[in-house]
């Protein structure tokens, strides 16, 4: 992975340590840095667009998320 194929690398991996590598679409999963569950957290390394993807609670609830912005949570 280097910076020029991926621009948004390095925002993603200081949110995100533990980013794994991407797929060919420039998806990489890791551990949400809002709901801290693990392999929820989707971030497109090209296009920098990020979604978390939480697992519902034993209700069929959603978990709720908090309202950090990734800037926050990065820094």
């Amino acid at each position: 992975m280097n910076i020029h194929t991926f621009p948004f690398l390095s925002l993603f991996k200081k949110a995100v340590p533990d980013l794994g590598p991407p797929d060919e679409d420039g998806w990489a999963a890791g551990t949400c840095p809002f709901c801290g569950d693990a392999n929820t957290f989707r971030a497109n390394l090209k296009s920098g667009r990020w979604t978390c993807l939480p697992l519902p609670l034993a209700e069929g609830k959603p978990k709720p998320v908090g309202r950090k912005s990734l800037r926050q949570v990065a820094s």
